[in-house]
């Protein structure tokens, strides 16, 4: 005798975590091509058009607003128009996956070898490189027998200015000739001295010469502004947090990585001498919300207040450009899945587990009433905990 179908009067969505026989038919053990909800109902995911047969992107980043894009296709830095044509910003770039960050309207780009900034007007050099130290020699005056130092410093058309330059020395008396100052197009060159046997540099010419002389303390202004930082020379994965902005460089033979930090506010002044900060292993990501910098590398997540680093979790994360800000919280994709942070939580763990993939790019999409975290994997790697 036939028996009646049951009627499935719940529907809690996917798992392929649990064994499908003992799971109920609330469950689904495979949803391809639909969208579920978070009224946890179906429908078919919408369709893809191919727009552009670009296949050297090493780069791509869509601004805030989403009024901009850019890529970085085989070197070179491109404006993306609404009807995806292009325009060059600037050629000659090395290859390499990039990152992207964006302060005030402005994106920073690097891929541990070059650094550029992006503004509505156009790109412009992420720092200002330092310039070589000049020549001294001794003249006839008035200056005390001692120890004498000089550096230089460049200065854009935005009176950006420069780090200073190694140190150029001169014992003795007298006059203080300094030749050889750099000159470079585009720049102009502040020179700063010190006093007889003294360690405090003072302006002692602005958009100076190739040559001119030192010979009184009267001459001297200012204190150097910015002394032994760097315009930005290692590291990748720009992250802004609290004021300034972190970069992670990862040294092979330590199996560690270093985060180095700008100063507050001057995003072009990086002292690579300072403490820092160290994770063990390769740093694949950095994100930031108001209150922590995530930190992902290929075996942990770590979290930094400003003051403290803390392991959130015991697994890494995929590479590529899958770290999203979104209402407050940091999303990402990790070997285990989605996860978002802080407070730190694995979103997919309990129902789910997909191969992670060997590069993962993402976002956040909000169409037709749903807000989706939208991942594309590179196919490979291992699922965690999968029933099989």
């Amino acid at each position: 005798m036939a028996t009646s179908p049951k009627p499935v009067r719940e529907f809690r969505g996917l798992n392929n975590v649990d064994d499908p026989i003992r799971l109920s038919l609330v469950w689904a053990t495979q949803a391809d091509n639909v969208d579920i909800t978070s009224k946890n109902s179906l429908s078919r995911c919408k369709g893809f058009v191919r727009r552009t047969t670009n296949t050297s992107l090493t780069g791509a980043y869509a601004t805030k607003d989403l009024q901009r894009m850019y890529v970085i296709d085989a070197g070179v830095l491109k404006l993306v128009n609404g009807d995806l044509t292009f325009v060059t910003l600037k050629s000659g770039l090395s290859s390499g996956t990039y990152s992207f960050e964006e302060v005030n309207g402005v994106v920073y780009y690097s891929n541990g070898v070059d650094y550029g900034a992006i503004e509505t007007t156009g790109w412009r050099p992420w720092g200002i490189v330092e310039p070589d130290p000049p020549q001294l020699s001794r003249g006839t005056g008035s200056l005390s027998q001692g120890v004498y130092q000089v550096v230089c410093t460049f200065v854009d058309d935005r009176g950006m200015e420069s780090g200073n330059s190694e140190v150029a020395l001169l014992d003795g008396s007298g006059r203080v000739l300094i030749s050889g100052i750099p000159q470079v197009a585009g720049y102009t060159t502040n020179v700063y001295v010190t006093m007889c046997d003294g360690t405090v540099f003072y302006l002692l010419a602005e958009s100076a010469p190739a040559t001119l002389s030192y010979d009184s303390s009267s001459m001297l202004g200012q204190e150097i502004t910015y002394w032994d930082t760097n315009a930005p020379q290692r590291g990748k994965f720009p992250a802004y947090f609290q004021g300034q902005i972190y970069l992670a460089d990862w040294y092979p033979a330590q199996d560690a990585t270093h985060i180095w930090n700008s100063l507050p506010i001057q995003f072009h002044h990086f002292d690579f001498g300072s403490e820092g900060l160290a994770v063990p292993g390769q740093v694949r990501m950095m994100k930031s919300n108001d209150d922590h910098l995530i930190i992902g590398t290929d075996r942990a997540v770590f979290a930094f207040d400003g003051d403290k680093l803390e392991q959130v979790a015991d697994y890494g994360v995929t590479e590529g450009w899958h770290a999203v800000f979104h209402e407050g919280k940091v999303f990402f994709w990790t070997l285990r899945g989605l996860c978002q942070a802080m407070p730190f939580k694995n979103m997919t763990e309990d129902a789910v587990s997909v191969p992670p993939g060997l590069s993962a790019g993402a976002a956040v999409i909000e169409n037709d009433g749903l807000r989706r975290y939208v991942v594309a994997l590179h196919a490979g790697g291992e699922a965690f905990n999968k029933h099989n």
